[in-house]
């Protein structure tokens, strides 16, 4: 019992330790690459995230006026799904992000491609810009913004990755953080 109060002491010190600590040194600790912020200067990275956040914001206004439910979820092919977790909205935008691209991509200025990763893991969507870059977009959200818990987000470094090219480009966001992060290389 002396033992378990210990571990606790030590477990609590470590986390303690890791409090406010930026996401970006996490995933460079983990992976050995380094994370740069996006250039919003750069006209070719500002045409990039416009065009996400246009795509963005068209599934935000879909589905605040018709809310995702677990039959929503469901018609993705998780017919056996018995419940719907806050963080599984994750999983719908993943597969809504391309189908919405699809919809919209006339009135993009960048964006050429969006192909959704279909294996389980890191990264959901691969994006292709016209000028020939490749990006990575790991979408994480959750049905509960104002009070999340550890369960909505994790992230686990993985070795084998879906990512497949060295040069792509990954892009990083946390809740509350006011700008996007780009990480170069093989994520």
């Amino acid at each position: 019992m002396e033992r378990i109060e210990e571990y606790r002491r030590i477990i609590q010190k470590i986390l303690e330790a890791f409090t406010n600590v930026p996401f970006t040194v996490v995933v460079e600790s983990a992976t050995g690459k380094t994370i740069n912020p996006v250039n919003l200067n750069n006209p070719k990275d500002r045409e990039l995230i416009d065009d996400l956040k246009t795509i963005a914001d068209n599934i935000l206004t879909e589905f605040f006026e018709k809310s995702i439910t677990l039959e929503e979820y469901r018609k993705l092919g998780k017919k056996s799904a018995k419940t719907f977790r806050p963080n599984e909205v994750s999983v719908f935008l993943e597969h809504t992000f391309p189908k919405k691209f699809m919809e919209i991509k006339e009135s993009l200025k960048t964006i050429v491609n969006v192909v959704h990763l279909k294996e389980s893991g890191y990264p959901d969507e691969k994006i292709i810009d016209k000028y020939g870059r490749v990006t990575f977009l790991e979408i994480k959200a959750t049905t509960r913004p104002d009070s999340g818990s550890p369960r909505d987000f994790f992230f686990t470094p993985l070795g084998n990755t879906k990512k497949k090219v060295d040069s792509g480009v990954s892009l990083l966001k946390k809740h509350g953080q006011k700008h996007l992060e780009r990480s170069d290389g093989n994520l």
